[in-house]
């Protein structure tokens, strides 16, 4: 994902959910800059849906114990942890709790699963089109 997608994917993330701003106080679009850094972080592969230069819907998968992209997953990592400590932040502690409640799996599924789809989101315009289906069948092949 370049830039100019991610920026496209942040106004998306934020127009779309709340991810802890609320609960954190935070200002402008950093509590989606974090969760999308989240989503690269943990993604082996992100499937990205446009129309023209627009995004207009992405995903991720992320394949449990892969050492595959190392390397921008460090970089997602360390951007992330550098945005935690802005003082567009006003609670760090309700984010981060926020984060963990939304990240919760029962105990007894945790090895259930060999991966996940980290993300599917898609523009409310642009819903009903099939896109998410497509999305989860690229995975597939």
């Amino acid at each position: 994902m370049n830039y100019l997608e991610m920026k496209q994917a942040v106004k998306l993330l934020a127009n779309e959910w709340n991810l802890g701003k609320k609960e954190c106080g935070a200002t402008g679009n950093i509590c989606a800059w974090i969760y999308l850094l989240t989503v690269l972080e943990e993604s082996e592969k992100i499937v990205t849906y446009k129309e023209g230069k627009i995004l207009v819907g992405f995903s991720g998968y992320s394949n449990n114990n892969s050492k595959k992209h190392l390397l921008p997953k460090k970089f997602y990592t360390i951007i992330k942890n550098k945005l935690y400590k802005s003082k567009k932040i006003k609670d760090l502690n309700a984010l981060k709790e926020y984060e963990n409640n939304y990240d919760y799996l029962p105990k007894e599924l945790e090895n259930y699963f060999d991966g996940e789809v980290s993300i599917l989101i898609v523009n409310k315009n642009y819903r009903g089109k099939k896109l998410e289906r497509n999305c989860y069948l690229k995975y597939l092949i």
